[in-house]
């Protein structure tokens, strides 16, 4: 570094408040040069600032080591040529040193006066720890000077500092084997022979390089091969997708000792964990070459499952860690770490799903729609080709079918009361199986708003049964009256009430809440309804979010918390979503998409024995269907979802799902007109 006259600094005590370093420059008169001038002449005066040892790190423009213990000031050239008398003298430093003095601020500033022959004068400029100039350089520099005779120069020294010993920082890059790109900043840590870091602006006396080894795929990349001043910051890029055992990155200068980062991932076998919640354990392998530590492994909901880590052989930087499942299922990650990086791998803990068993033949219930489930354990749908309910007891797989409907034109939906009758909407007229005495009653269009055409029905409250009467509306058409309506079961009285010529309500679902209240899903409006059922009036509240617009709900299943569950495709959009409503908060909505498909339609849920809620789902969207329906189950408690993609088989169309308990789901196959079983163990 070489400092120019001409360039005006501040003396020395200001250096000093500045922490050290800074440039240097005198201001004398400007005498033409004499080619190798020998003539006595005046001295010149050097600054030296040493900051104390607790000095801030950042000092500014370069670099004066608080470890300096001597100075030694080397006459080089004058005029550029070589003296007739050159020398070379040493200055011992200190606070108190002749020519020293202590700081306010801290450390001690010192001024040095070497004679100056008349004319351009290159002073070289070193400091060392020791007292006497012996070892191995901290700082150097060099000074020009213009000398001229009758006048003193004042230098201030600003100096490089001498790289002695190099380091990384961090020590330990955090690399995760995930197929991604990761850009790791690291930092030279470069100190002088004393220990002391080298800081400040200034460029190193040599350049620091840096290489990678051991790496033949070229999974490291460095952004800069030469680290030449402090505070460089050098990006390492580490492609994952490449295979890297473990390579290094050695850094070097001057002959003197290497400083080595390295660099292995860690790597995790399987990436992802799906662990039967019936299974002892499930083992995760974990491998790190060089790695001496001990890994921290845990479940990010610890109530999902408990962990336990075998370490591998003696430094061989591998271990296995056994996952041990608490729960039926949740979706959580496994946490694993390493001192230096924690990597989340997803761990899945679901019942595995056994074998898909039928009942009945092909098409022996056509078109099979509503599944519900009586007091004494039977299944109930129905058979609108042969005009009946259909009773299955899942005990043996026998159907008993009940003719409600000689013309064979229905029914439809079904429900049961609080006695265990089945009543059902058939077209025109509402009826109700007696189990009792097996017999019919039917409640005719007398009764009803006209034009009549009934869909849906439930048990409401008190006693009565509430059901949907779309009158002429249908799939594509609008405009036209619409009426919700109940039932009395003792009397038969019926009441309905209008939603409103303007609206067109197809409810695809409807659910009694813990209120007594009705919930339903208007899939045409995109909306949630609710049905007071005290006095008929009927509200509706538009659903979805900019994520997931125009929500249809179409199924619901409430859970022990209040919560009301519902599944909703996306008519526009075509991404299914599952979404639980708070009757506590305001009827807060709060939707769960993670896991699903990104079309869909939902045909089927329920509320299982294990604490989740079930459901099955085409995962088509727009008008298409697919050939292979989803079997999902989703935790209420977290929201985690997952689907078993080869549950039933290709073609059916899951449109029913009741809990027999045990792990078993019964499902109704409307594709095919017959039951399905799958237990999950």
């Amino acid at each position: 570094m070489t400092m120019r006259s001409r360039i005006a600094l501040p003396i020395a005590a200001s250096l000093l408040a500045a922490c050290g370093g800074g440039g240097g420059g005198i201001t004398p008169a400007q005498p033409t040069p004499t080619p190798g001038a020998t003539n006595s002449g005046p001295a010149v005066t050097f600054s030296i600032a040493v900051p104390a040892a607790s000095s801030p790190a950042a000092r500014k423009a370069a670099y004066v080591s608080p470890n300096t213990g001597s100075v030694q000031i080397a006459l080089q050239t004058v005029n550029g040529a070589t003296p007739k008398t050159p020398f070379s003298q040493t200055f011992a430093v200190s606070s108190t040193a002749q020519g020293c003095s202590a700081a306010s601020s801290g450390g001690f500033t010192c001024t040095i006066s070497v004679p100056a022959p008349p004319g351009v004068d290159v002073f070289t400029i070193s400091t060392y720890q020791s007292p006497n100039g012996s070892g191995t350089a901290l700082a150097t520099t060099s000074v020009s000077v213009s000398a001229a005779s009758g006048s003193a120069a004042n230098v201030p020294l600003s100096l490089g500092g001498v790289p002695a010993q190099l380091s990384f920082s961090p020590a330990k890059l955090p690399m995760a084997s995930d197929g991604a790109i990761h850009r790791y900043p690291v930092t030279m840590n470069i100190a002088d022979a004393s220990g002391a870091t080298i800081v400040g602006a200034a460029a190193y006396q040599s350049p620091v390089s840096l290489q990678v080894i051991n790496d033949p795929a070229h999974a490291l990349t460095l952004s800069t091969t030469l680290v030449t001043q402090p505070g460089t910051v050098v990006t390492v890029t580490y492609d994952s997708s490449k295979q890297l055992a473990q390579a290094q990155i050695v850094a070097a200068d001057n002959g003197m000792q290497s400083a080595t980062l390295n660099a292995a991932p860690l790597n995790v076998n399987p990436s992802s964990v799906l662990l039967y919640d019936t299974a002892a354990s499930s083992p995760v392998t974990l491998s790190e070459a060089g790695f001496t530590g001990s890994y921290a492994v845990n479940v990010a909901n610890a109530s999902d499952a408990s962990v336990s880590v075998n370490a591998g052989p003696l430094n061989s930087g591998s271990a296995v860690a056994s996952i041990i499942p608490k729960v039926r299922f949740d979706v959580t990650s496994l946490q694993i770490g390493d001192g230096n990086l924690t990597e989340n791998i997803p761990l899945t803990i679901a019942p595995q799903a056994g074998t898909y068993s039928t009942y009945g033949t092909a098409h022996a219930i056509q078109p099979a729609f509503s599944f519900i489930k009586s007091t004494d354990g039977t299944f109930w749908t129905t058979d609108g080709n042969t005009g009946s309910i259909v009773q299955f007891n899942p005990a043996n797989g026998t159907f008993t079918p009940h003719v409600v409907d000689s013309t064979l034109a229905g029914p439809s939906s079904i429900a049961l009361d609080g006695s265990g009758n089945v009543w059902y909407t058939d077209g025109t007229q509402i009826g109700e199986w007696v189990a009792a005495s097996s017999t019919v009653r039917t409640f005719s269009s007398g009764f009803l708003s006209s034009p009549t055409r009934l869909t849906s029905i439930i048990a409401g409250p008190s006693g009565t049964m509430w059901f949907y009467d779309m009158g002429q509306n249908n799939a594509i058409s609008s405009g036209h009256p619409t009426w919700f309506g109940s039932i009395n079961t003792s009397t038969g009285f019926i009441q309905e009430y209008p939603t409103g010529n303007d609206a067109l309500s197809i409810p695809m679902g409807m659910m009694l809440a813990p209120d007594n209240s009705i919930w339903f899903g208007d899939a045409y409006n995109s909306a949630l309804g609710h049905i007071n059922t005290s006095s008929g009036a009927i509200t509706e509240t538009p659903i979805g979010t900019p994520n997931a617009p125009q929500q249809a709900p179409m199924q619901f299943a409430a859970t022990p918390d209040g919560k009301i569950w519902m599944a909703c495709y996306g008519s526009s959009s075509g991404t299914s979503t599952l979404a639980s409503i708070d009757p506590n908060n305001n009827d807060a909505i709060t939707y769960y998409t993670q896991g699903l498909p990104s079309g869909g339609f939902m045909y089927a849920m329920t509320l299982a024995s294990d604490g989740n809620v079930w459901f099955a789902e085409d995962p088509a969207s727009g008008s298409f269907r697919s050939n292979q329906m989803l079997i999902g189950v989703l935790n209420p408690q977290t929201g985690a979802i997952y689907e078993y993609p080869t549950a039933v088989p290709n073609d059916a169309q899951i449109t029913g799902l009741i809990d027999g308990g045990s792990g078993s789901l019964w499902m109704l196959d409307s594709a095919f007109g017959r039951i399905g079983k799958v237990t999950f163990k």
